[in-house]
């Protein structure tokens, strides 16, 4: 991801703030989102979990690479990945322990978080919406362009690096998902601590997650279509 921002800000001839932005966006790990839209596509779970979990865990040492080449004076937040983690980690522990002893209450869970996650993907899509209508005219195209293509242009090498690797099925679905989908409370929280919430890098976080779970809403309802499912697995 931290790859093609940097070429779709090459491309579109974006420097300082504006890279700085879309590079901070790309470079931060999974979240917990991932594991409610890959539920909803009918993924593996299993898999989303254990790679929203590996992506945090690596962001301890990707995050402050990927810093040191862009901003070398800035902190990363490790208590937000910590509680990230927390957040991850808990739900999944109490989940396979229902399914293991409880496998009734598991399943009735299971419907439960599918319900409340559902609607919080419509309540971050109608909340970004509102929150930001005002300043949308004001704001540069290659803003909309670039956070748009990029978890678009994400999904699509998960996809590809799917079939190179002979990922097929729900496992193929989840990949890409868990490829597009940016832990952008963990990005928010370093830009408030390195960067004093500087609007010209935090929009592009705003942007970006308004954008991700509409393209990941409407990849959930075509993939659940078995005309589009079957050609894509």
């Amino acid at each position: 991801m931290p790859a093609i921002a940097y070429g779709l800000a090459s491309a579109l001839g974006m420097k300082g703030d504006a890279l700085l932005g879309l590079s901070l966006v790309a470079c931060t790990p999974g979240e917990s989102m991932s594991n409610v839209f890959s539920y909803f596509s009918r993924g593996n779970m299993a898999l989303s979990i254990a790679l929203t979990l590996l992506s945090n865990l690596l962001a301890f040492g990707t995050m402050p690479l990927a810093l040191t080449v862009l901003a070398p004076d800035s902190r990363v937040p490790f208590t937000e990945i910590i509680k990230t983690l927390a957040l991850t980690i808990g739900p999944t522990a109490a989940g396979i322990a229902l399914k293991t002893w409880r496998p009734r209450i598991a399943l009735w869970g299971e419907k439960l978080g599918a319900g409340i996650g559902g609607i919080a993907v419509i309540g971050a899509i109608v909340a970004g919406v509102a929150g930001n209508w005002k300043q949308l005219p004001f704001l540069p195209a290659e803003l909309f362009i670039s956070t748009a293509l990029l978890g678009v242009l994400g999904m699509f090498a998960a996809y590809l690096l799917a079939i190179i690797g002979r990922i097929k099925g729900s496992r193929r679905i989840t990949l890409i998902i868990e490829t597009g989908v940016q832990n952008l409370a963990l990005t928010l929280a370093l830009i408030a601590l390195a960067f004093d919430n500087q609007f010209s890098i935090v929009v592009y976080s705003y942007i970006f997650g308004f954008v991700i779970c509409f393209e990941c809403l409407l990849f959930t309802v075509f993939v659940r279509w078995s005309v589009v499912r079957v050609p894509l697995c």
